[in-house]
């Protein structure tokens, strides 16, 4: 739980990183710091505090946390208890990798419908990946090739960020 919360903290964070990154590019002469490590280092300054504050609050087994029922402590401890029974029921589990410790018999068509799925999705963010990085080619080609008058055109438009005739897209 407090490696959950912590995570979430840090993702939270990651939301606002593109606003962050906007008002820091304004910041380039207030000191002597760099833009990314004024990223890095609005990044950090969040989760710190978060951090020590939960290693206080949030106890690493379930019978130390106070403000858990008996109930919840009960359900919580037989889920860890679970899960170390799941990774050592097998005799040769001491050092050696083993399926049983991922797949379930009772859990055999779902687990494959799951990887149908999954399978599926990744087939599909690669195509979608592999088109996306033609038209990105095609636009760097056809700005490679404008004339001066379609450049002054495309110039004059105000804050074009990466519609610019000048950027160019990373491949």
């Amino acid at each position: 739980m407090r490696l959950a919360i912590f995570l979430g903290a840090s993702y939270i964070f990651g939301a606002f990183e593109e606003f962050l990154f906007y008002i820091i590019n304004k910041m380039d002469t207030v000191t002597s710091l760099k833009n990314w490590q004024w990223l890095a280092l609005l990044n950090g300054l969040p989760i710190i505090p978060f951090g020590i504050v939960n290693y206080f609050c949030f106890g690493t087994v379930p019978e130390t946390v106070q403000w858990l029922s008996n109930v919840e402590k009960d359900f919580l401890t037989e889920i860890l208890l679970t899960d170390v029974y799941m990774a050592n029921n097998e005799p040769e589990s001491n050092n050696c990798f083993s399926w049983h410790q991922f797949y379930r018999d009772a859990n055999t068509s779902i687990m494959q419908r799951g990887h149908i799925i999954s399978g599926g999705a990744v087939s599909v963010a690669l195509i979608v990946t592999y088109i996306q990085r033609a038209c990105l080619k095609k636009e760097n080609n056809r700005r490679n090739h404008l004339s001066l008058v379609e450049h002054k055109r495309e110039e004059s438009v105000e804050e074009p960020c990466d519609w610019h005739p000048d950027f160019r897209y990373s491949l």
